[in-house]
C-alpha cells in the first residue's frame, strides 16, 4: 500500500489555507478554490477542492485542523468524482498525532480523483451594509465588511452570499476589510409618512417602495441608511433594514425616527353609554365612546403629505372627525392629512366601540 504519496499531495493542497496573504477584496462574477459560502441562516462553509492521482487499493488523508483553528467534527472529507470508483472507507484521530483528523480512501484502479474539504470556520464574520441616495431617483450602494478573528487566513477565496453575490476576499487572520459589493443608479421609487402606533410605534415612520433591481439576483440582508444627497455632505434621512429578496420583488422598508415630524397626543376622554346588565343585574355589554385629539408638527422644511392611521377591532364607527376620513378596511381608518413646511395640524375625531363586554 503507497499511502505516503496521496498523503503529501493533499497536505500540499491544504497547506496553502494557512499561508499569510495581503488584505485586498476584489469583485468577481465566477466561482473558484477556494469558495467560502454563506448561508441564510448566517452559517458559513469553506470548501476547498483538489486533484489527486490515486493508487489501487487503499490510501490515507489527513488535516491539520487544530493549526487552522477549526473544530474536528466541523472537517468534512467528500469525493466529487469519481463517485463510482473512489470511496471513503473510514475517519478516524490517531492519539499519537493530536490535532490531524484522518480519512482512509479505496480506489478501485489508479486514477485522478477531485476532493472537496468542507469547513466551518471560526471566528469569521461578514456582514453587509447599504446607502441609498434619494432624489427623483434611487441610488444604491452596498459594502461589505469581512472579519477575520480566526486562525486560518483567507486567501483568494471566492464568497457566496446567499443572494447569489460574489466577491473574492484575500483576508489574514485578525484582519477586517472593508470592499464596495455592488452599485445601482436611477432606481425608480415611492416614499410616503405615515403615522401608524401599532405598526410603526408612536413615532412618523417614511415607507421607501421599490423594486429589487435586476439582474442581480437578489438583495442580500443588512441595514440601509438613507441620504439626501452624497453621504458626508447631506442630510441623513434615516435608517432601516433590508431582508434578503429576490431579484425583482417588491421591498417596502419603514424609516423611523424623523425628528422633525413629530406627532402628540391620544385619547383625551372615555364614557361608557348603553349599559346592559343581565338577570342578576350584572354588567353584560356596553358602548364605550373614546375621544382622541393629536398635534402634527412638520419641521421638515418642506410641505408634507402624511397618512395618519389607527385600527379598531369589533363594531365600531366614527362618530366625528374634523378632517376627512376614510375607512380602509373592517379594522383601519386612515386621514390622509397636508401639513405645510413649519406649521402645525390638529386632529380630534370620536369613536364608538358597540357591544363590549367586560
Amino acid at each position: 500500500m503507497d499511502r505516503g504519496i496521496a498523503v503529501v499531495v493533499v497536505l500540499s493542497f491544504l497547506m496553502p489555507m494557512t499561508r499569510a496573504m495581503a488584505l485586498e477584496v476584489t469583485s468577481v462574477a465566477a466561482i473558484d478554490s477556494p469558495r467560502l459560502v454563506v448561508m441564510p441562516s448566517g452559517r458559513m462553509y469553506l470548501l476547498r477542492e483538489a486533484e489527486v492521482e490515486l493508487p489501487a487499493g487503499e490510501s490515507e488523508f489527513s488535516f491539520d485542523y487544530a493549526a487552522n483553528g477549526l473544530d474536528e467534527p466541523g472537517v468534512v472529507l467528500r469525493v466529487a468524482s469519481p463517485s463510482d470508483d473512489v470511496s471513503i472507507t473510514g475517519r478516524y484521530r490517531r492519539p499519537d498525532i493530536p490535532g490531524k483528523v484522518f480519512w482512509q480512501l479505496s480506489s478501485t484502479k489508479p486514477q485522478a480523483a477531485t476532493l472537496r474539504l468542507r469547513c466551518t470556520p471560526k471566528g469569521l464574520s461578514m456582514t453587509v451594509a447599504y446607502e441609498a441616495i434619494l432624489g427623483e431617483r434611487m441610488d444604491l450602494r452596498a459594502y461589505v465588511t469581512v472579519v477575520n478573528g480566526g486562525k486560518m487566513d483567507m486567501e483568494a477565496t471566492t464568497v457566496r452570499l446567499p443572494s447569489g453575490d460574489r466577491f473574492t476576499a484575500n483576508v489574514s487572520a485578525g484582519t477586517t476589510v472593508t470592499q464596495d459589493l455592488l452599485t445601482i443608479t436611477e432606481i425608480p421609487y415611492t416614499e410616503q409618512y405615515v403615522y401608524d402606533a401599532a405598526a410603526h410605534g408612536k413615532e412618523v415612520a417614511r415607507i421607501i417602495e421599490f423594486t429589487s433591481p435586476l439582474p442581480r439576483p437578489g438583495l442580500p440582508a443588512g441595514p440601509i441608511s438613507f441620504y439626501a444627497g452624497e453621504p458626508g455632505t447631506s442630510t441623513v434621512l434615516g435608517g432601516a433594514s433590508i431582508p434578503f429578496v429576490p431579484g425583482g420583488t417588491p421591498v417596502k422598508l419603514a424609516v423611523r425616527k424623523l425628528p422633525d415630524i413629530i406627532v402628540t397626543g391620544g385619547m383625551t376622554e372615555t364614557v361608557q353609554q348603553s349599559i346592559k346588565t343581565d338577570v342578576y343585574k350584572k354588567l353584560a355589554f356596553f358602548d364605550q365612546q373614546e375621544n382622541y385629539e393629536y398635534q402634527l408638527r412638520n419641521g421638515s422644511g418642506r410641505d408634507i403629505n402624511l397618512v395618519f392611521r389607527a385600527h379598531c377591532d369589533g363594531d365600531w364607527k366614527i362618530l366625528e372627525s374634523s378632517q376627512e376620513y376614510a375607512r380602509t378596511d373592517a379594522t383601519t381608518v386612515e386621514w390622509h392629512l397636508s401639513i405645510a413646511a413649519g406649521e402645525e395640524l390638529t386632529l380630534g375625531y370620536k369613536l364608538l366601540k358597540s357591544r363590549l363586554t367586560p
